[in-house]
């Protein structure tokens, strides 16, 4: 597999376009070849009334962050509405569905860790066949289980089980835990990896005008985000990226990065570390009361993260 050492970029209008199952277009902004197979990402673009048949991954763990619309899900014996602002993670070997409940076209943001699920919305596309059995086949291939699957033979493959997290972990955005950012502002935290068994930690922010982390690399995670609106700049090693409302990039670990919200306005971006464990930096600010330089930089050394100055004299041979 590819090393994943450059940052990959999606942005409206130079986007790829895949298939789900049901034949609802999709959006893929990442996939495991790309991101060392650490995770896939996309955008489901949802018909009222559709979704996918109940069915159970056995590889991967999901995330959606809803967009437009409402959704309606249904994980295991949980079952709740999810409208914009909402979050949810949905764990491995556990039958689950979801479809929008809404008027109009839905729209969320989807991604899977380990990656490989976003491959099956490509080659849906590239078949092109609405034959189910031709489906189910691509289905399969990736570890879906699903009543189309297990008629064409596939059962869930036996042996050692990453241990799932055993129900839906959701973050409805009126009861979503704000988190101190350590840049006096605050963001909200929906996910971490006690959660998630490890698979993902997830976050927003509102960044001000030029505000931004200054140059650091990650050891551990990959980091991906989303912006939600505002336009934001993005550092990664020799590449620089701009992009506004529905640009996704996603940052490789060992490559120093920044990024700066470079509009007029306050910005909101949606962040997701794979694996998780970075939200961290946000609870124990909180819990230490951390205001100072040193303070962040003690948490960022616990965490893996190290400030780089090679970051500056990169950016200093662009100018």
């Amino acid at each position: 597999m590819p090393v994943f050492d450059r940052a990959v970029v999606s942005i409206p209008g130079k986007q790829r376009y895949g298939l789900t199952p049901f034949l609802a277009p999709i959006v893929v902004h990442a996939s495991a070849g790309e991101t060392g197979g650490s995770f896939g990402a996309w955008d489901t673009i949802t018909p009222p009334g559709k979704g996918p048949a109940e069915h159970m991954h056995t590889r991967e763990s999901e995330l959606f962050r809803v967009i437009d619309s409402t959704y309606h899900f249904i994980c295991g014996d949980d079952e709740f509405d999810a409208s914009p602002g909402t979050f949810v993670a949905l764990p491995p070997h556990v039958p689950h569905k979801w479809w929008n409940i809404g008027d109009g076209m839905g729209l969320m943001m989807g991604m899977a860790a380990p990656g490989g699920c976003e491959q099956m919305f490509l080659d849906i596309a590239a078949a092109g066949s609405s034959d189910p059995s031709d489906i189910a086949r691509i289905e399969a291939h990736i570890g879906v289980v699903n009543a189309e699957t297990k008629a064409l033979g596939f059962v869930e493959p036996t042996g050692p089980e990453r241990v799932p997290f055993p129900r839906a972990v959701v973050s409805f955005p009126d009861i979503a835990r704000r988190i101190p950012n350590g840049r006096g502002g605050y963001g909200i935290l929906h996910a971490t990896a006690d959660e998630t068994a490890g698979a993902f930690g997830a976050w927003e922010g509102f960044p001000a005008p030029g505000a931004g982390p200054t140059w650091h690399t990650h050891t551990r995670e990959t980091e991906t985000f989303r912006v939600l609106a505002g336009t934001f700049g993005y550092w990664c090693g020799d590449d620089y990226f701009e992009g506004g409302t529905g640009t996704v990039i996603s940052l490789p670990p060992h490559v120093p990065h920044r990024w700066q919200n470079v509009g007029d306005t306050p910005g909101h971006v949606f962040g997701i570390v794979a694996p998780g464990g970075f939200e961290r930096y946000f609870l124990e600010i909180e819990r230490r009361n951390a205001t100072t330089a040193e303070a962040m930089l003690a948490i960022e050394t616990e965490l893996g993260i190290i400030d780089s100055g090679l970051g500056e004299q990169i950016e200093a041979g662009h100018r």
